[in-house]
């Protein structure tokens, strides 16, 4: 019956690391994540970043325009809700269409 061979790295490689299954495994994955994350597609619609967008906009002009201490708090929370919003969709993957 035949010797069955299992190749060792660290034998192979003088300079790999003894942990040679994992350290395969972290390189594969290192390798893969880029990939990965370029096919992702946005969260979210370029219609409805766009809107997002347009409703920051406006609250920022009402803001810089002033209002009452309260108003302006307000407004700065809508703002700060709609950037959430907006971020957690991701809606920075439309990049210059947006504008």
């Amino acid at each position: 019956m035949p010797e069955r061979c299992t190749p060792n790295l660290s034998a192979a490689l003088p300079g790999a690391p003894r942990h040679g299954r994992r350290a395969a495994l972290l390189a594969l994955l290192l390798l893969l994540l880029p990939a990965l994350s370029q096919g992702q597609e946005p969260d979210a619609s370029l219609q409805l970043c766009r809107k997002l967008q347009q409703q920051i906009e406006r609250l920022d002009d009402r803001r810089q325009h002033g209002a009452s201490a309260s108003q302006m708090d307000r407004w700065k929370r809508q703002r700060r809700e709609l950037k959430d919003r907006f971020n957690a969709l991701r809606c920075r993957h439309w990049g210059n269409q947006l504008r």
